[in-house]
């Protein structure tokens, strides 16, 4: 199963919804066959030091990831084939989870206009594979994703490379709006596993 909420941690200042379109594209004919199952949008919802991050999965099931920076808490919500649970993440286990690091980042001077946000470009390496990240520096984030830390705005178009696939995420709708903190809610009731057997039961590597 991937995982495609790619380490989100938390965003400031900017309080809404924005909704990404997922395209994909590789070279192998197994993985070719799964990509009409993957997901064509995730939604990233805002509000302060909080985030939620929402994205169908393959089989009909959802994951959420639910950041709250000021408590320094990351939490993965998956539902499958009517079963819910949650997992708790430190920063340690969220870069295991995502299977990186972060990356060297080249700013460069070119811009592009995505969903009304003037982006600056910057291109960094990931798998060996060439990326690129467009941010919006207007959108100010204390930190964003864990790979690209050193990014001075909220990405609105970005690449993430899964062994074969890759996986481009552009912004098709940024909304600012009031955000209830109910948002970021997850039920007690809602089943907690521990990380080391998600980790073995989804061959997360070490």
């Amino acid at each position: 199963m991937a995982f495609l909420f790619s380490g989100f941690a938390c965003f400031a200042q900017f309080e809404g919804e924005v909704t990404y379109k997922i395209t994909y594209s590789t070279d192998d004919p197994t993985a070719a066959a799964f990509i009409g199952m993957m997901p064509e949008t995730s939604t990233l919802v805002i509000k302060n030091h909080m985030l939620r991050f929402d994205q169908d999965v393959a089989g009909g099931g959802k994951q959420s990831f639910v950041a709250n920076d000021r408590e320094k808490s990351n939490r993965l919500l998956m539902s499958f084939m009517g079963q819910e649970y949650q997992v708790n993440l430190n920063r340690e286990q969220l870069l295991r989870l995502e299977q990186t690091k972060e990356l060297e980042i080249k700013k460069t001077s070119k811009r592009k206009m995505i969903a009304g946000y003037q982006c600056n470009l910057a291109t960094s390496q990931l798998e060996n594979t060439p990326i690129e990240i467009y941010y919006a520096p207007e959108i100010k984030t204390p930190t964003v994703l864990p790979q690209f830390s050193s990014l001075e705005g909220l990405p609105l178009k970005y690449e993430v490379v899964k062994g074969s696939v890759h996986m481009v995420y552009e912004a098709i709708k940024v909304e600012q709006k009031p955000i209830s903190d109910l948002a970021f809610d997850i039920s007690n009731s809602v089943k907690e596993i521990p990380f080391d057997k998600f980790a073995e039961t989804f061959a997360v590597k070490k």
